[in-house]
């Protein structure tokens, strides 16, 4: 379980309303319990980064721009194919 005074200061509330939302079970409580840590965010706290999901969004993006000079490339090659064809 996380620590109510974490969870106050990333949601900049009072700590009778993170009891409350933790009664009336908000789902950005659900959020926070299933997918952060303590640690995850104290982190936060500290640096304004996640570090797994900022490695994970720029692994993505390496990912994409692979992908997407693959494709450029392979049309290139058609388009030289194409204009040999046409010669």
């Amino acid at each position: 379980m996380l620590e109510k005074k974490l969870v106050q200061k990333i949601l900049n509330v009072s700590p009778k309303t993170v009891y409350n939302y933790y009664r009336e079970k908000r789902p950005i409580i659900e959020l926070l319990e299933k997918f952060f840590s303590n640690e995850d965010l104290e982190r936060f706290l500290e640096n304004r980064a996640l570090g797994k999901f900022d490695v994970d969004i720029h692994t993505e993006q390496a990912n994409l721009n692979k992908e997407l000079l693959s494709r450029i490339e392979r049309l290139e090659h058609k388009i030289t194919e194409m204009e040999k064809k046409q010669k």
